[in-house]
């Protein structure tokens, strides 16, 4: 975008800069203020805290946030881009405000004296050294996080690698320039990387309508989960609270069966998902992971139905697959498959495909099938992928039924398990959608 055209965003981008730093300035100077007024402020710490170095030259990564707060403003392209980053950097402010006032904390590490004049002057000058409250959840992390995420989608290579590692050297420096306790590192990440999830960039698909009831119980099953990790972090407190990162996880995913559908794993049309959701829901997908590394140890990764259609595992990034892929997991990252071409159609695990998700997945292999051969993948290979091929064996006329397509696909990996509502689906998609091609389409 040229600068002329970019002047009209630039002119907006610097009213918003005005205007929350006005507001981050105002709010965070009241709860410091509010905090300083009372006789008892607490402090919670790690006894190893002690052995933290103090360092002065990191108080210039520290500092640099607000340049780099300011300079974010100017990287976004769009208008769309530029409010979802101001709406994120606001709410990172009024809930780590909220915060400051509803559970003060301060900061019990005592700055030693400092040699060095320029050093000396950007502490006590900034006023790090007499105002050691406003510690948890800490904003400074919350906003590099967000500020980092506007580099990180405009820059790339070293750039990007350099910004990186330059955030993570402010990220470090609230320790060694002793103004934040260890816990309000996570705490502070954790607000910026929820902010950041909850107000995405870009719109994803929502459940579709008359999805799979058993999507109520098995979103209770999550939430649940997510109930008893709270309750095991609250008991076990210390290093305990971390529990709350897999509960978050188990919490959302359980929120993306009952309410969101496929847009709570935030997969976009190339199969990659956003860093906050990659970020919060780790946890859910590492255990996703083991489980099918579990599930798949005597099971093939692909099984070939015909000529040119395979079914089977989504491939991991830098595996040999097909010329073609299908993907139609939400839970996994697909953008590091490398292959002919690659279709993305998220769908969540244990849920049966409706007759027109059924009839959209097959027109989409309609269309990649004959350019070469082409594997329909999900997680394990058993039930959506299968479920898929049926129906496209089913549409192209190589089997007369769909009961006989799911006997065809059943023969080729036996392990094929298909729910009741998920067959009766196929049924109803059988009758209700016309074949794509009398004539097939494969040679």
């Amino acid at each position: 975008m040229k600068l002329n055209q970019r002047f009209p965003l630039y002119k907006h981008a610097s009213l918003l800069l005005v205007g929350l730093a006005c507001f981050f300035f105002l709010s965070y100077g009241l709860a410091n203020r509010y905090t300083a007024s009372l006789e008892l402020v607490p402090s919670v710490s790690y006894g190893w805290e002690k052995h933290i170095p103090f360092l002065p030259w990191t108080i210039i990564p520290y500092w640099s946030m607000d340049v780099l707060y300011g300079l974010s403003f100017f990287l976004c392209t769009t208008r769309r881009e530029l409010a979802v980053h101001a709406g994120r950097l606001f709410a990172a402010s009024c809930v780590c405000c909220v915060c400051f006032v509803l559970f003060p904390l301060a900061c019990s590490a005592e700055i030693p004296p400092i040699s060095n004049p320029f050093f000396r002057y950007l502490f006590e000058g900034g006023g790090l050294v007499a105002t050691p409250y406003n510690q948890a959840p800490s904003l400074h992390i919350a906003l590099a996080w967000l500020v980092w995420l506007r580099f990180r989608a405009h820059t790339g290579g070293w750039k990007r690698l350099l910004a990186g590692g330059w955030f993570l050297l402010i990220g470090l420096s609230v320790l060694t320039c002793y103004q934040h306790h260890f816990i309000d590192v996570p705490l502070g990440l954790a607000v910026g990387v929820l902010l950041s999830y909850l107000l995405p960039m870009r719109s994803y698909p929502r459940l579709p309508e008359g999805a799979d009831p058993k999507r109520w119980k098995l979103g209770g099953m999550y939430v649940l989960g997510s109930v008893c990790l709270v309750s095991g972090a609250c008991w076990l407190k210390s290093w305990g609270w971390f529990l709350l990162w897999p509960a978050a996880s188990l919490l959302a995913v359980g929120l993306g069966y009952w309410l969101w559908g496929p847009a709570v794993f935030q997969k976009d049309e190339q199969g990659r998902q956003s860093v906050s959701a990659r970020v919060l829901l780790a946890p859910y997908r590492w255990g996703a992971r083991l489980s099918q590394g579990y599930f798949l140890r005597r099971i093939p990764a692909v099984s070939q139905l015909t000529e040119r259609l395979y079914v089977g595992r989504l491939p991991r990034a830098g595996e040999a697959c097909a010329a073609r892929v299908l993907d139609l997991t939400a839970e996994f990252d697909s953008s590091g498959i490398v292959c002919g071409g690659k279709t993305v159609y998220p769908c969540l695990d244990l849920l049966a495909l409706t007759p027109a998700q059924l009839q959209q997945t097959v027109e989409l292999l309609h269309k990649q099938v004959p350019g070469g051969p082409t594997a329909v993948c999900c997680a394990l290979g058993l039930s959506r992928s299968a479920a898929v091929a049926a129906a496209y064996l089913t549409a192209v006329h190589k089997v007369p039924s769909v009961r006989e397509g799911i006997a065809c696909v059943s023969r080729k990996r036996p392990q094929v398990v298909l729910s009741v509502r998920q067959v009766n689906y196929l049924l109803q998609w059988e009758n209700k959608y016309p074949y794509i091609n009398k004539r097939g389409v494969e040679r």
